[in-house]
């Protein structure tokens, strides 16, 4: 008698829990069930299964919509810092992220800020990362730099050099297809000459901080 409520509550948990995954998804048509129960018919492990094994099978097909849908996007953005500057601008030095939550995006899935200077990765995959950067020098050029460690070794590193030019902002961009999860990314940047970030329009006379993007690439 025990074993058989136990069987009665294991089919309305799983009758619940079906109802509640076919109102609350809009992914893909209702799904159909072989097999429902009315009050007084006979269980049956079996009819159960079938049950659980249509549910199984519709998850798995509405993962692979998804994973397709992800794939036709192309790149999704994973991570956006409003606020990033190098600690000393007259050096190569890696950059420092100050949160906002009203301004910054952080999908925990793909990437974290692990602290005020380091990204982990969380899925393997293709990233691409932008940060905006300052250089500035009669004739010279600022630096930017990103370092990829794996167990604290070093398993990536570039270096981006900007168009020469007087003062002025550009976008530093790394590319990279062989991330793995917990892989850490360090980024770095300086101005030539040691020169602040430019003042944008509006600012009221605040030293401009540059943004950064994190991409999944698909």
């Amino acid at each position: 008698m025990k074993d058989f409520k136990k069987l009665i509550l294991f089919s309305y948990r799983a009758k619940l829990a079906l109802v509640l995954f076919l109102c609350c998804s809009s992914i893909a048509a209702v799904l159909s069930i072989p097999n429902v129960f009315a009050p007084g018919d006979s269980l049956s492990a079996s009819k159960i299964t079938e049950n659980f094994n249509a549910l199984y099978t519709e998850i798995n097909a509405r993962d692979a919509r998804i994973s397709a849908l992800e794939s036709e996007m192309g790149s999704l953005l994973v991570l956006y810092l409003d606020d990033v500057n190098p600690l000393n601008l007259a050096t190569l030095s890696r950059l420092q992220f100050t949160a906002h939550s009203n301004l910054d995006l952080i999908r925990a899935d793909y990437a974290t800020v692990t602290d005020v200077q380091t990204i982990t990765i969380n899925q393997a995959g293709t990233y691409r990362v932008e940060f905006t950067a300052f250089q500035c020098g009669a004739g010279g050029y600022g630096t930017a730099q990103m370092i990829v460690t794996r167990s604290g070794a070093n398993v990536y590193g570039r270096t981006y050099y900007p168009v020469s030019q007087d003062c002025g902002d550009y976008i530093a961009t790394f590319l990279w297809t062989g991330f793995q999860a917990g892989d850490q990314v360090k980024l770095s940047a300086n101005a030539h000459n040691g020169a602040v970030w430019s003042t944008p329009l509006g600012a009221g006379g605040s030293d401009y901080v540059g943004q950064l993007y994190v991409y999944r690439e698909f």
